[in-house]
């Protein structure tokens, strides 16, 4: 059985009309594990908490280091997840609610050591012990979700696909080292499913490493707009991972049809073996996802249709075995 899932954000303001509406429209179009509607940028979510407790100030827009990072609330950092979960219980459908959470590498690279810079060499990704405290800190996250039930949880790393080079890796971190964060990040956590989503146009490295996270069972990385991922898969690198597989463009507001959809996915399961494929989603999330009106609410309707889409592949792949 092929399930389906999607990453999180969409092109709506934060409320909780928006919550319950989202849950709503997904669980009507079938979505296995809907993920709490992300309507609130998924780094300030995250380090906003902390720049309260201590640590990080707000300057100029962004999060600059100001002293100790100070440990927050757990419950004021995952406030919209505990407002989504309540939500799923009133309004939603499925086989429970996904949460995804920002890592350690990522929430980093969005804090600076000054403020007025933007560079990422600038950042306290090079940082370890920065890098260590998030992970304490998203660690202590995820053991949050799974008291509260949560039976799918997926830590979200878009710049590790920009830290790790076809050579070598920015801030001289091993591809050991990278493994060993996200696996501290997930240290002791038994929720059932528990990935680890790294979006854009990797390198075989990328895959390397991800294969072989110890704690992670989900690897979920996107190959509707960056198809040449799918030559880096192989049975060997899944390892004893399965695979949530984007097969739907988060960005191009094109509505992709049905049999293209599984006709992509036919693809990397003649790459890994079908058994592999744990379910199909979108690249990415349809936060940023825009019309050429510019319309939020066209935007949104177009998430949705490329969702229905999305859960009609999933028959069709379902039906052919």
């Amino acid at each position: 059985m092929v399930f389906t899932t999607y990453t999180g954000s969409f092109p709506l303001p934060h409320n909780e009309g928006n919550v319950r509406r989202v849950l709503r429209d997904v669980s009507e179009i079938g979505i296995d594990w809907p993920n709490y509607p992300q309507l609130i940028n998924f780094i300030d979510m995250f380090l906003a908490p902390i720049a309260r407790s201590g640590g990080l100030e707000v300057r100029e827009g962004r999060f600059v280091l100001s002293g100790e990072l100070k440990m927050p609330s757990i419950d004021e950092a995952i406030q919209p997840i505990l407002e989504s979960l309540e939500a799923w219980r009133d309004e939603g459908r499925g086989m429970g609610l996904r949460a995804c959470v920002t890592g350690p590498f990522t929430l980093s690279s969005f804090i600076f050591k000054r403020p007025g810079t933007t560079n990422i060499m600038e950042s306290a990704l090079g940082d370890r012990e920065v890098v260590h405290f998030l992970a304490n800190y998203i660690n202590s996250v995820l053991r949050r979700l799974e008291e509260l039930g949560i039976n799918y949880v997926n830590v979200d790393e878009p710049i590790i696909g920009t830290m790790v080079g076809a050579r070598r890796n920015l801030f001289n971190y091993s591809d050991d080292e990278i493994r060993g964060i996200v696996d501290e990040a997930y240290r002791g956590i038994n929720v059932e499913l528990r990935g680890i989503h790294v979006c854009g146009r990797l390198n075989p490295k990328v895959f390397n490493i991800l294969g072989r996270i110890e704690r992670v069972n989900i690897l979920d990385n996107e190959y509707m707009d960056s198809p040449e991922n799918i030559n880096y898969l192989s049975r060997d690198v899944v390892g004893d991972k399965r695979l949530a597989i984007g097969v739907v463009s988060s960005r191009n507001p094109t509505i992709e049809s049905a049999d293209s959809i599984a006709q992509l996915a036919g693809k990397i399961m003649d790459k890994v073996g079908r058994e592999k494929v744990f379910a199909v989603k979108p690249d990415c999330g349809f936060g940023s996802l825009r019309t050429e009106s510019g319309n939020i609410e066209e935007a949104y309707k177009v998430s949705l249709e490329k969702l229905k889409a999305l859960r009609t592949a999933a028959n069709i792949i379902n039906a052919r075995s």
